[in-house]
């Protein structure tokens, strides 16, 4: 119950910081443009007018060595221009698919995609040994798409305490 709580907290918290963010316009985005921030329990990346109809993969790498009893949280925002009829997004860790699956926003034009999706560690590695545990870094792959247009995409994976 607690992790929950906090999951919905910090995506909150995400939510707004990567709105906010995106509003700011593209000659503050031009700094975050293609940058990843790594790190031992999280890591983040921003990528902007990027053509989404080409289903491209964003990629971050958290490296903590330390993933007894962790969570994955994964926060993305994808942000449709003018036009964009669907944006839809997933998530995979070292190729396993992350909760909840795909998630899909209709638009009626300009349309923003703010999801999290999350992986308990212990139990997917149990399902699939060897998959998550000891594999360094964990290899968070974001899948954004949309039917047309290009958009903005951030992503921020952490590890937490379950």
């Amino acid at each position: 119950m607690h992790a929950r709580k906090n999951l919905t907290k910090s995506a909150g918290s995400l939510a707004a910081a990567l709105l906010a963010a995106t509003a700011l316009g593209a000659a503050s985005a031009a700094y975050a443009d293609s940058a990843s921030i790594p790190a031992k329990v999280s890591a983040a990346t921003s990528v902007s007018i990027v053509d989404l109809t080409t289903n491209p993969v964003i990629s971050v790498s958290p490296t903590s060595t330390k993933r007894k009893n962790k969570l994955l949280e994964v926060h993305a925002l994808t942000t449709g221009f003018p036009g964009t009829a669907t944006l839809s997004g997933s998530v995979t860790v070292n190729g396993v698919t992350v909760e909840p699956g795909l998630v899909e926003q209709h638009c009626g034009g300009s349309c923003t995609l703010s999801a999290t999706w999350w992986l308990d560690i212990d139990q997917a590695d149990a399902a699939a040994p060897g998959t998550l545990k000891n594999k360094l870094p964990l290899s968070v792959s974001f899948f954004p798409s949309a039917g047309n247009g290009a958009g903005n995409v951030a992503v921020l994976a952490k590890l937490v305490a379950k």
